[in-house]
């Protein structure tokens, strides 16, 4: 006989990955209304970060939902799961704010998270790769200076949109990039 927790556990990672492929597909109100049917995952942060990552696809939604559900998921981590990670939710916001292309909404999550969080390689390749989708140089720059400073690594991924993105600047843009992160 299954014990009815390991029960409960396989329906909760079968629903996950179900989310998971509909996020792809951009069905985030499918999504919404799977997790508010469900007690269980109404609290659970994979759920809610497979949100987020599906309002970055979904073109009908605006930026404001990406930055309402990621505060619910702030919001869950502070008061539920004080130690459970939420790297990837952190990620897609950003993703998903860049890809909406909305600066001020991108700025204001960036040093809200920043505020609360020790933020990691992952959160800062997605900023800079946002803040470039934006064509934001001082800041791309800045993010650069900083991950420097505090000694996280580039990814392939980034480094490569960053050079992309320095390929269109003014020569001047780009030794002054070189510079600031040379100091």
């Amino acid at each position: 006989m299954m014990h009815k927790s390991i029960a409960i556990e396989e329906d909760i990672q079968t629903s996950l990955i179900r989310l998971n492929a509909l996020s792809f597909l951009g069905h985030s109100d499918e999504i919404m209304k799977t997790i508010s049917s469900s007690e269980l995952l109404k609290v659970n942060l994979k759920a809610w970060s497979i949100y987020v990552k599906s309002l970055s696809y979904d073109k009908s939604k605006p930026v404001s939902s990406i930055t309402h559900a990621m505060n619910h998921i702030m919001e869950l981590q502070k008061t539920r799961y004080p130690h459970e990670n939420i790297d990837a939710a952190i990620s897609s916001c950003i993703d998903g704010i860049g890809f909406k292309k909305a600066g001020y909404e991108l700025e204001e999550m960036w040093m809200k998270l920043k505020k609360s969080y020790v933020l990691n390689e992952n959160a800062y390749n997605s900023a800079i790769e946002a803040f470039c989708r934006l064509k934001k140089q001082g800041r791309v720059i800045d993010l650069l200076v900083e991950m420097k400073k505090n000694k996280i690594n580039l990814s392939d991924k980034t480094l490569y949109s960053f050079s992309v993105f320095l390929k269109d600047a003014h020569p001047n843009v780009y030794k002054e990039a070189l510079d600031k992160i040379k100091e």
